[in-house]
């Protein structure tokens, strides 16, 4: 049970880092931060070890929470990003048709 807590415990401290990653707009690092949350899940499914043990590690560590606000914080880039992106391809769009309706008046 130890092992799986030492994991628990690294896997808390990769996904606090990823949650500074996401806070600070820091795109570059998320994909080795994810990979290495991979590697400890992988390392993790190795051990025999029960249900209740690893909830009880979990609730001890309040990895529910974490999971939950780095899936929110996410979340909410996501939709940035998204609205970021419409918004470009509206002001795209717009030029695109005022370009056309200068060509057909100087014509």
């Amino acid at each position: 049970m130890e092992l799986l807590k030492d994991c628990l415990e690294k896997y808390k401290d990769i996904t606090a880092q990823l949650l500074a990653s996401v806070e600070n707009d820091d795109f570059d690092g998320l994909q080795a931060h994810l990979n290495n949350r991979q590697k400890i899940i992988d390392t993790i499914n190795q051990y025999n070890y029960t249900q209740q043990e690893f909830q009880q590690i979990c609730k001890e560590l309040q990895l529910e929470k974490l999971e939950e606000r780095i899936q929110l914080l996410m979340e909410n880039k996501r939709n940035e990003l998204k609205g970021h992106i419409q918004e470009v391809s509206a002001n795209k769009n717009a030029r695109k048709i005022a370009y056309k309706e200068k060509n057909i008046e100087i014509s």
